[in-house]
């Protein structure tokens, strides 16, 4: 997820200037899938939050998500259910870590995670807010 989501930032214009960011971000930052096997032949993927990721990080990410798939629609591309990963949003918490990113904007960190431990916002090294909002032109 974390080499398609740089792909999609890397060769759209309206996303090209979030590359350093989604780079510090790196594969320790993507989201977990759980793959829910009910049906072998076409598998859902449940997309498995971070406590520690603010919502609004997640939103950045999840709209970086949507712009791929509309390109690949917009570029004549269907998807099938063969080819592309079915991932939902489960509201899950992953478990398979609660390892964060250090040194990322303080508003990447969730505010409640980092309250929940007097040492979380020394140990971060939280950097200055960043400004995670897209150019309104990047859906279209």
């Amino acid at each position: 997820l974390y080499r398609v989501r740089r792909h999609t930032v890397a060769t759209h214009p309206y996303l090209q200037h979030h590359l350093p960011m989604l780079e510090r971000f790196g594969v320790q930052g993507t989201s977990d899938d759980e793959s829910d096997c009910e049906d072998i032949q076409n598998p859902r993927y449940n997309i498995c939050g971070m406590s520690w990721l603010s919502m609004e990080a997640t939103n950045w990410k999840q709209t970086v998500d949507k712009v791929r798939i509309l390109n690949k629609y917009q570029a004549g591309r269907v998807l099938s259910t063969k080819s592309e990963r079915q991932r939902f949003i489960s509201g899950k918490i992953s478990t398979r870590r609660d390892q964060y990113v250090p040194g990322l904007p303080l508003n990447a960190y969730n505010a409640e995670w980092l309250d929940g431990d007097p040492m979380r916002r020394r140990l971060v090294r939280a950097a200055p807010n960043y400004d995670f909002s897209h150019d309104p032109r990047v859906m279209r």
